[in-house]
């Protein structure tokens, strides 16, 4: 008598290629999608322990980031000549802005990161389209040049249209 192998009906092949599909949908896609959604949340819990007051070095140490891909820090004044230490957090989701306004001018050598702050406020912005073309920049990465549109629009200098977009998603002071 030959051996007896086990048979499968189709609907069983069927309902494990299903469930093996869905396994490596989880893994490839989901996992990486849910564990970004928590590292912004994360991000995002963190960035509401900066206070006014707090100084943009205290506030670097308290916002919590892994896998951000652009890490930028800018200087610059609003319109209304209040100086601003901005620094940025990307993901290939969404920019983080923080907009730290100091309580004076630096004046010589002072270290502007040092100073404390009047007020703070965070946007959040959509990732910057692919083939982005700054209206104020030549060259350079579409991500870094959208960020940079941005700020110039927050500094009152250029004309941008990543700013009609940005969702202020903090703010104290």
């Amino acid at each position: 008598m030959g051996k007896l192998r086990p048979q499968f009906r189709l609907r069983t092949l069927l309902a494990l290629l299903t469930a093996c599909a869905a396994l490596v949908w989880v893994y490839a896609i989901g996992w990486p999608w849910w564990a970004l959604h928590r590292e912004q949340a994360d991000f995002e819990e963190s960035i509401k322990q900066l206070k006014a007051g707090t100084t943009q070095d205290a506030g670097s140490n308290l916002v919590r980031y892994k896998t951000c891909y652009t890490r930028m820090m800018a200087t610059g004044s609003t319109p209304a000549g209040e100086a601003v230490v901005f620094s940025v957090y990307s993901w290939n989701n969404a920019c983080y802005c923080i907009c730290y306004v100091l309580e004076s001018r630096p004046w010589g050598d002072i270290s502007i990161s040092g100073l404390p702050t009047r007020r703070i406020e965070v946007y959040r912005l959509p990732p910057a389209p692919p083939d982005y073309k700054s209206p104020n920049l030549t060259g350079g990465h579409p991500t870094t040049n959208y960020v940079w549109d941005f700020q110039a629009k927050m500094f009152g200098k250029g004309k941008d249209s990543s700013s009609e977009q940005a969702e202020l998603i903090y703010s104290d002071g």
